[in-house]
């Protein structure tokens, strides 16, 4: 069994970078919509957070198992493990933001479709970007989940072992 450090960059690490990298910005997103002041000030939702960062740890762990290669049956199975995190771990953001949304669609709602007494009252410039940071929380976790996706369809690029 040898393992080797992949050189070549290919499109299953890049699309799978990328999809890191929306994740960690939705997760920043997040943070700061709910450290904000606005409607959604303090009204964290602990399932983002969990499948959150399990979905960011989970795609660390793909890109990693994409760049150590093993050969032989044991690199059969890392390639395996490294297609199933990040399935999962696509799963997980797709959760963040099934739940995210579940959360905040009821505020999100108030905010902009309430009639024209109560709008005055709260579409305030600290609730309305408050709910802005929401909506592209979502956005960008749903991106992320679908980034993910669709990485998983990209293959790993073959080392070559030396004899």
């Amino acid at each position: 069994m040898k393992l080797v450090i992949n050189k070549k960059i290919n499109a299953n690490l890049i699309v799978t970078s990328i999809a890191l990298f929306v994740a960690l910005v939705a997760m920043i997103v997040y943070g700061i919509g709910v450290s904000r002041a606005g409607y959604f000030q303090g009204q964290d939702v602990s399932a983002v957070l969990a499948y959150g960062i399990t979905g960011l740890i989970f795609f660390l762990l793909s890109d990693a198992l994409n760049i150590i290669c093993f050969d032989g049956i044991v690199g059969k199975y890392v390639k395996l493990v490294g297609v199933i995190l990040k399935v999962v771990s696509s799963a997980f953001f797709v959760l963040a933001c099934m739940s995210f949304v579940e959360a905040r669609i009821e505020g999100i709602i108030t905010l902009f479709f309430s009639n024209e007494e109560v709008l005055k009252e709260i579409q305030t410039a600290d609730n309305m970007a408050s709910a802005d940071l929401a909506i592209a929380s979502i956005a960008l976790l749903g991106l992320s989940g679908l980034a993910g996706i669709v990485s998983s369809f990209f293959g790993y690029a073959e080392p070559k072992f030396e004899k």
